[in-house]
């Protein structure tokens, strides 16, 4: 389980964090992103706020879908 924190994430937050540019192209390499890049950078700073609105918006997708699919050790237990 998560942190006890979500934060709600509007539409146009994430349509935002879409447009922000490309800095680096998709290494296909091994490529260890967080020991190769200074933590002073912009780059490695935007590279963890589109990290940190990933798992923000997973975090409140998993809580809408839990509201509609029972927990795996619930089914198929009605009262035995």
């Amino acid at each position: 389980m998560g942190p006890g924190f979500t934060k709600n994430v509007s539409v146009s937050e994430v349509k935002k964090s879409e447009d922000v540019k490309k800095l680096v192209p998709v290494q296909t390499t091994d490529y260890n992103f967080s020991t190769a890049v200074p933590k002073d950078t912009e780059l490695y700073k935007a590279k963890q706020t589109e990290a940190l609105q990933k798992y923000e918006i997973l975090v409140e997708l998993e809580k809408q879908l839990s509201m509609h699919f029972p927990k795996p050790g619930n089914i198929g237990n009605k009262g035995n």
